[in-house]
């Protein structure tokens, strides 16, 4: 399959968190607008173009607010698409996570909506109103790759595990070769015959770079760490996308 050749980037700023608008990590998207990112991408010569995700009505309830903001991204992202244009979304919720994220309703204990992305992706839950999200397709989750996971106790481990998922775990010591175990999985999955969605929660970092959000996890990837994955990703696979997500603005 040919590699994708864009034309321009547009950029979706989602500035809402479980369908609150400016709200805790949502806040992030709009701190990186506010600091030029757009203004850096168009120095390097690179088209770009911006989109604001605006704002559900909160009163509809969590669920359906996080369901129409997806349906919103859908239609955004394939409209880009269309134009040739690479999307890059920058979002307040839902991979290179800390977190657990392939939770379940009836196991899951943290009560966290945006914990059970994976498990969305895969079609394992809330199948009706996924199914009113345009495009969608339950995702093998066996051609996932789940970077820097490390916040997680010993029942989600199994569960995990038993899923089959492939993860490059996260860990203190000793420091994981996260480049090259990420290189190891895309090469056993064929990745370069692959489109890619590459999604990273800023909470994978370390947390001797900076505190992401509120809830930082010892034993993340350093900046070489994921800047080496993401040249892999890259060399290795076809990304057609990109999403960023949980990061607080400076005043919090």
């Amino acid at each position: 399959m040919p590699s994708p050749s864009f034309r321009s980037i547009t950029i979706f700023f989602s500035n809402s968190r479980a369908g609150l608008f400016n709200n805790d990590v949502g806040r992030g998207p709009e701190y990186l607008r506010d600091r030029g990112i757009i203004r850096v991408l168009r120095k390097k010569g690179i088209t770009v173009h911006e989109v604001i995700v605006g704002s559900v009505d909160w009163a509809l309830g969590e669920i359906v607010c996080t369901f129409e903001l997806m349906c919103r991204i859908s239609k955004l992202v394939r409209s880009a698409q269309d134009e040739n244009s690479l999307p890059i979304i920058l979002a307040g919720n839902s991979s290179f996570d800390a977190h657990n994220v392939l939770n379940m309703p009836d196991t899951m204990t943290l009560g966290s909506f945006d914990a059970m992305s994976l498990s969305f992706m895969g079609g394992l839950c809330f199948k009706a109103l996924l199914s009113s999200v345009p495009g969608f397709g339950a995702m093998d989750l066996g051609k996932l790759v789940h970077v820097g996971l490390r916040d997680i106790d010993d029942a989600q481990r199994r569960y995990v595990e038993e899923t089959g998922l492939s993860v490059v775990w996260g860990c203190e010591w000793p420091k994981p070769n996260f480049e090259a175990e990420l290189s190891k999985f895309l090469d056993e999955k064929k990745a370069e015959l692959q489109p890619t969605l590459v999604h990273v929660d800023a909470d994978c970092l370390n947390t001797s770079i900076d505190r992401a959000n509120r809830y930082p996890v010892p034993g993340g990837l350093l900046k070489a760490d994921l800047v080496g994955s993401l040249q892999t990703i890259a060399a290795k696979s076809m990304p057609l996308a990109l999403m960023s997500k949980q990061m607080l603005s400076s005043d919090e």
